[in-house]
């Protein structure tokens, strides 16, 4: 992710479902999203069967197709419309190019595709999320506006019941007005998938 790529190509992509210009004013639109306090307990991934969260979560919930994924807000940085996606060649389908954030390329990736799953045939307004920071930083499709989640020990279930390929990631899982939601270790789900480019 720590590799800034030239802007030598000038082709906008035209992957399936993502048309390669949208109706976007400039970038300077996009927004800062506004830190979040936390208040968990240092966890890591593989211990999250034994993860104890003390007092009241907040977080960013993102809904990707039908998942419904939980995000800390110092993960991420930056909310915006789709701008132009540039494809690279010879890359995954599930990278479906880079875009020209403020002077910087982001690579974007298509999470359902990396997790092998279909997205929902009703109507949603595509956005584009920053993940990590500075050269750290990757985007992500997301499905409409994100949300602010509230919510403690007593709304956990089973981890388990994420798909299997984002099942690693998840530090836990909530059951939040009728809908799960996966507390995401973004982090653990950016490396997966800069090893998995370097493995294509």
């Amino acid at each position: 992710m720590g590799t800034e790529l030239a802007p030598t190509f000038a082709v906008p992509a035209a992957t399936a479902g993502y048309p390669a210009m949208l109706p976007v004013a400039a970038l300077e639109r996009g927004f800062v999203l506004a830190p979040g306090e936390t208040g968990v307990t240092a966890i890591r991934v593989r211990e999250r069967e034994n993860a104890v969260y003390e007092g009241e979560q907040n977080r960013q919930g993102v809904r990707v197709g039908e998942l419904g994924l939980m995000i800390h807000f110092e993960d991420s940085s930056e909310l915006t419309d789709i701008p132009q996606i540039y494809s690279l060649p010879n890359t995954p389908r599930w990278l479906l190019g880079v875009v020209n954030l403020h002077g910087r390329l982001i690579p974007v990736f298509d999470l359902l595709r990396f997790l092998h799953l279909e997205r929902s045939p009703e109507k949603v307004t595509l956005r584009l999320l920053i993940l990590g920071h500075d050269a750290n930083a990757a985007g992500v499709i997301i499905d409409n506006l994100p949300y602010r989640l509230r919510w403690t020990s007593e709304k956990q279930v089973d981890a388990d019941l994420a798909p299997k390929l984002l099942e690693p990631h998840v530090r836990a899982c909530c059951m939040i007005d009728d809908q799960i939601w996966f507390d995401l270790d973004c982090k653990s789900m950016l490396d997966a998938m800069e090893a998995d480019l370097h493995h294509a």
